[in-house]
Parts: C-alpha cells; structure tokens; sequence
C-alpha cells in the first residue's frame, strides 16, 4: 500500500492498514518503547503522557522498509505495469493532472495551468480500468481527449495510436480538403505524394506560399 491520508481510506483499506500497524506494533514492542521514551525526552514530557499510535508507527517502519528496498520495489512495480497495462494509462494521466506524484515543469505548463483535471470517478484506478477495458483498450494504444481543452472523462476520451493522437494536438496544423478541415499530418501520411517532398516541405509550400495542395504533393522538390 502506497502513503494514503487515514481520512481518505475505505473501510477495507483502513482495517487492513490498522491490522498491520498493530502487526508492527506487536512484534516491535522494544523498539517502540525506546521510541517513546525518544519522543517523551524530546518533548520534555513524561513517558507515560507520550503516546505513539500504531499508525504513526507504521508509518515509520513503511518509510524504512521502502528505502531499503527501493530497487526491489520499483521491479514489482514495473512487473505490475507489464501484466495491467491499464494501470500505467491511468498513472500517467494523473501525473499529468498533478494528483499522482510530482509533476513536471511540462505537465504544469500543458496541463495543470490550464485547468486540465481529472473527473471524480476515475480518481479510483479501478473504475478506469473497467471503463478502459470496456471501450476497446489494448496494450498499444494512447488515451486521448477529445476536446483539447476538456477534462479527463469518458465523455471527452477514447483510445487510439500513437499516429491519429499526434493528429489531435494544440498545435496540429490543419488543410482544407473539400471543404473539411483535416490535419495536415494525417493527410501527408496517407496520400501519395512525390518522395523528394517532405512534410515539412510540403506544409511550407502550402502554409507559407500558398500552393495548392495537390500541387505541393506532386512537385518534385529541386
């Protein structure tokens, strides 16, 4: 179990967190009253008047084990992420989010200030799983928001590859095809064009020199 605030546990995640507190407590009875006459001592209070709960406790020893154990922690993690790849779409976007972790500059910048947010219901790993699974989620494929503007809910997402997300960005460049506006990228990829022009070629000629499109496609560039 990862550090939780006691107020925001389920039943079931309080009682268990409890029963090993107690665990704790029971097996480290020693160390726990050197701990309290630490505490009483640095308080300037009488042992008896200083109590340390079995939470707090376990808290301690939570920490402790974990530094000492950091590597074999992160390869059960990793191990976890491979058999529910769900798992780690669901990570990222709350990091993305700032409710998961601590975000990066980028993540503050593209996401935080923006008001970008996660809905209530998939703050709970488990019903996004559920939602993910349910709607067509395979190892491979990116979660994307619909609305670039609009929160993460599923309303506003659905899963598709790395291509057509790269197609639904803030910045995608778009070309007007029969009157549809269409992104530039995906139209480049799948229309046959002449193999000296490139995408940067191509928007360049129809962006900045005003070509046609068809025109920019089928010039052979000198």
């Amino acid at each position: 179990m990862g550090y939780i605030k006691v107020k925001d546990m389920t039943k079931k995640q309080y009682k268990e967190y409890r029963n090993k507190a107690k665990s704790y407590y029971d097996k480290n009875k020693e160390k726990i009253k050197s701990y309290s006459r630490l505490y009483a001592s640095l308080h300037k209070k009488e042992s008896s008047e200083y109590r340390i709960s079995h939470l707090e406790l376990y808290r301690v020893a939570q920490r402790k084990f974990k530094a000492k154990n950091r590597e074999k922690l992160r390869e059960i993690e990793r191990k976890r992420r491979m058999s529910n790849p769900a798992m780690t779409v669901w990570q990222r976007m709350m990091s993305r989010c700032g409710l998961y972790g601590k975000p990066s500059k980028k993540d503050i910048k593209n996401y935080i200030s923006r008001g970008i947010t996660v809905c209530e219901e998939w703050r709970v790993r488990k019903a996004f799983e559920e939602w993910a699974y349910n709607h067509g989620f395979k190892k491979g494929l990116q979660l994307d928001r619909i609305d670039n503007n609009g929160n993460y809910c599923p309303e506003n997402c659905r899963f598709v590859t790395p291509a057509q997300n790269n197609d639904n960005r803030r910045n995608t460049v778009n070309i007007e095809i029969d009157g549809q506006q269409v992104p530039a990228n995906w139209y480049f990829r799948n229309t046959k064009h002449d193999s000296s022009v490139s995408y940067k070629i191509f928007i360049s000629r129809v962006k900045q020199l005003g070509w046609s499109v068809e025109n920019a496609l089928s010039t052979e560039n000198s």
